[in-house]
């Protein structure tokens, strides 16, 4: 049913917007509002009107409605209806409100002895008469010894114990004396004189002397607060109705002055109830309540959203105990009772009890314990003790606040307790991604880690069984976790490939392999400085290894190393992952650093011309493509006849093997038309840096001829010419000067060093002094040796791992091609394995 206002007692809400009243929703579905509807809140004797919209809210009472604060505080004690407001919807006419009615301010009645009572003459305003009353029946003289003050109180409290009837026409009443019913003063209420106040409809006068009238008051009350119905006494003795909270005493007047009185209110109300806390006749308002000045109009009937009629102080709700359902039998206990004092409200379990309810010290619950005749619960947080099986101990205290009355309780958990744990070998779980940055972890529930029979730091594999994408991690065993998540970090989430949030969760039996070494596709987390990242890399290689001994190895793994801002692709492996092998990398496993991207550098080509170069022991093998290559990049006679010589399946001196590889670099580096620079030197009894027009040749440049006359002075001084010895260190000090003009043209721009040699250098300590000096550690050089026939392969192996490349010793001439080919495309970092290199 739809009622047409409410009336709400007003709190005051810091987080309420002052344009906003917040109520329930069952106050809102009464009057009919919606959230966000126009209602208007209205207290007409405290002047507060205002409009507002409805936030709906069932985190407050039903009989409260919230405002501003500061709007509560402004109002303060002009809100007249005991603290309440009328709110309608703005569409909703206002109700028609009686005139106020204002009560008459009784004199305050002096306490004299018996014998010294003075008269008091009531103040009457032109008594209007509604009835003739006989004259010849006159009031009674007071007798001697009667206390006026006891009576007035006795009056007082017959007029609080009745009851309120709709108005009638006041019967005749047969004294002797006429009676007067004056109008009432409309003076308004002084707070100061509210101890005088009896009620807001029933007033009792002194009683005069016996030769004046005896007046009663004419009443036309409207009160604002719930009023008693008064009963008529009978016609010899008014009876005392009391109600239970206060104790009145008895009062019994002479026979003399017990008027007959046919009273009937105008207004039905409910009884009212005092509040416990008057004790005296005279009615004082609760302390704690501020009395307004004046008091308003009672609506015609109170609203629909009190369930009683508002009284001070408000009614104390039933409380309501649900009783807490008892578990089956098998997940209770049956205990003696023992009563122990200072155990400040817990109970005590010997251990094979405390276990039996999984409780866990960290983690406490309370134990519930049932009185098994009565019914009777209680609930404390266990201890473990040196107690009997077969009792359980508590303070008496907990014993007698708990109701319990038998010798024994039932006890049981009032956490649910958990289904047996079944094992398993799958599980189908739902993903919660992380960013734990962990690694290879993924964490599971205990409970799920018992039911896979795995521990911590185990494997499991997850796959997305739709689309057979898969992936593996180290197990953490997490008791928070919930029974149906499985958490797997992001960046091993998303190198998986699974496409679903739901996966089948298995244990891996599987033997984990380890690795000799890897090549890893390098590129930037974010910007695009590719060889700075590298080189990031490569200047913490300890470091990259420990932080990728963290994962485990599977194929198509992408992984980014955030502190180097390296996103790290896991290109191959040996052994080579095939299917679902699950890999390791080791502190000792080799790594190769390939930029995922395109990276330009320059070159030096150092090349041995010595005698031994001119061995014809270099087998003519798939060398087609080469020439081809060649002819389409430089078209010159000298070149051509250069070519002519290289057969399919003749063997070729070391030196023009050298040559050709030198000539086919320069082919592609031309063709990549990124401006690279490459220089050449030639070293056997001395070393020379080729010119071409300066140290180096630059792909980039336009003039006319000029890669044909690089591969002339190739030919001639590289084909042609022979030395004595082999001074390597030389070579390295001649390759430095072109690094420092590299350096002063394009600062920090990488660049690759190739070396080709067939034998041992001359110079072999100079040739150790000047790598370690000018080459090792240099983080934008990579330095690669080509060995051909018996050449030094320790010392050449251990010179190149050191500068970041590797040493490669060609079978025949079409493998030199083939390598020359990859190096003047790709810059591969090489970060050697092994325990002596650990440290480099």
């Amino acid at each position: 049913m739809v009622s047409k206002r409410l009336y709400l007692a007003v709190e005051g809400d810091d987080e309420t917007d002052k344009n906003t009243v917040v109520i329930t929703k069952k106050n809102a579905d009464k009057i009919g509002a919606k959230e966000g509807d126009e209602v208007i809140y209205e207290d007409v004797p405290g002047q507060i009107y205002g409009k507002a919209r409805v936030t709906i809210s069932d985190s407050i009472s039903h009989d409260t409605v919230l405002i501003n604060e500061e709007l509560n505080n402004v109002w303060g004690e002009k809100i007249q209806w005991f603290g309440t407001v009328e709110i309608r919807l703005s569409t909703e006419a206002p109700a028609e409100r009686p005139e106020p009615f204002v009560p008459e301010i009784l004199p305050e009645i002096p306490k004299v002895l018996p014998e010294e009572i003075p008269p008091e003459e009531p103040q009457i305003t032109e008594p209007e008469i509604p009835q003739t009353i006989s004259e010849e029946t006159h009031v009674p003289e007071t007798p001697e010894g009667v206390d006026l003050d006891n009576l007035l109180d006795d009056l007082i409290d017959k007029g609080l114990s009745g009851e309120i009837t709709p108005p009638k026409q006041i019967p005749e009443v047969e004294p002797t004396t006429p009676v007067v019913q004056p109008e009432i003063s409309e003076t308004p209420l002084d707070s100061s004189d509210l101890s005088k106040v009896i009620t807001a409809r029933t007033y009792v006068e002194t009683p005069p002397k016996p030769t004046q009238p005896v007046v009663l008051p004419e009443v036309q009350p409207t009160p604002p607060v719930t009023q008693p119905e008064y009963q008529p006494a009978p016609p010899i003795q008014p009876q005392v109705q009391p109600t239970p909270p206060i104790t009145q005493p008895e009062y019994k007047p002479a026979p003399p002055i017990q008027p007959e009185v046919h009273y009937t209110p105008p207004i039905t109300q409910p009884e009212y109830k005092p509040a416990p806390q008057l004790t005296q006749p005279i009615v004082k308002p609760p302390p704690t309540v501020t009395q307004p000045q004046t008091i308003p109009s009672t609506p015609t009937s109170y609203p629909s959203s009190y369930e009683a009629v508002p009284s001070y102080p408000a009614a104390v709700p039933e409380v309501i105990f649900k009783k807490v359902e008892r578990p089956p039998e098998e997940d209770c206990l049956r205990l003696k009772i023992e009563l122990q004092y200072d155990l400040g409200g817990k109970i005590l379990l010997n251990p094979k009890n405390y276990d039996f309810f999984g409780l866990d010290p960290f983690k406490p619950v309370p134990i519930l314990f049932e009185d098994p005749i009565t019914g009777a619960q209680g609930s404390a947080y266990a201890e473990i003790a040196e107690v009997p099986d077969n009792t359980v101990r508590m303070e008496p205290e907990t014993y007698e606040t708990s109701d319990i009355q038998s010798l024994d309780v039932i006890l049981f958990s009032s956490a649910p307790r958990e289904p047996p744990i079944v094992k398993v070998d799958h599980l189908n779980l739902t993903v919660k991604i992380t960013s734990k940055g962990i690694g290879s972890k993924v964490a599971i529930s205990k409970r799920n880690s018992l039911s896979l029979e795995i521990e911590e730091n185990e494997i499991v594999t997850f796959e997305d069984e739709l689309i057979g994408a898969w992936g593996a991690g180290y197990v953490v065993v997490d008791e928070d976790l919930s029974h149906d998540i499985i958490e797997i970090e992001d960046e091993i989430f998303e190198a998986t490939g699974i496409g679903s949030h739901e996966v089948v969760v298995r244990r891996n039996d599987k033997a984990v392999i380890p690795l000799q070494s890897l090549e890893l596709g390098i590129s930037p987390i974010s910007g695009e400085d590719m060889w700075n990242t590298i080189t990031m890399v490569r200047n913490n290689q300890d470091k990259m290894k420990a932080w990728l001994s963290q994962f485990l190895i599977f194929k198509g793994l992408k992984l980014g190393w955030r502190e180097a801002n390296a996103a790290i692709n896991i290109l191959n492996t040996v052994p080579e992952l095939k299917g679902e092998v699950l890999a390791a990398p080791k502190m000792t496993s080799s790594l190769n650093l390939k930029a995922e991207g395109l990276i330009t550098f320059n070159a030096i080509l150092v090349l041995d011309i010595s005698a031994s170069m001119l061995a014809p022991d270099m087998p003519c093998l798939n060398v087609a493509p080469a020439i081809e290559g060649i002819k389409a990049a430089m078209d010159n006679e000298i070149v051509r006849k250069f070519l002519a010589q290289f057969r399919e399946g003749r063997n070729m001196a070391r030196r023009l093997g050298a040559a050709f590889a030198a000539l086919l670099f320069l082919a592609e580096k031309v063709g990549r038309g990124f401006g690279e620079k490459v220089s050449v030197i030639r070293f056997a009894d001395g070393a020379e840096i080729l010119d071409f027009d300066g140290p180096f040749f630059d792909s980039a440049s336009g003039k006319h001829g000029i890669l044909e006359q690089a591969a002339i002075e190739i030919v001639e001084k590289i084909g042609r010419y022979k030395g004595l010895a082999t001074n390597m260190g030389e070579a390295m000090l001649k390759a430095r000067e072109v690094l420092d003009v590299y350096e002063s043209i394009e600062k920090d721009k990488p660049c690759m060093l190739v070396l080709l040699t067939d034998g041992y250098p001359t110079d072999e300590s100079r040739f150790i002094q000047v790598i370690n000096q000018f080459f090792v550690g240099n983080p934008n050089v990579v330095t690669y040796i080509v060995g051909i026939g018996n050449t030094n392969v320790k010392l050449m192996n251990d010179m190149a791992v050191r500068c970041g490349g590797e040493f490669f010793q060609p079978k025949d001439m079409g493998e030199l091609l083939v390598w020359y080919s990859k190096r003047a495309r790709d810059l591969v970092v090489k970060l050697k394995g092994g325990r002596k290199y650990l440290n480099i």
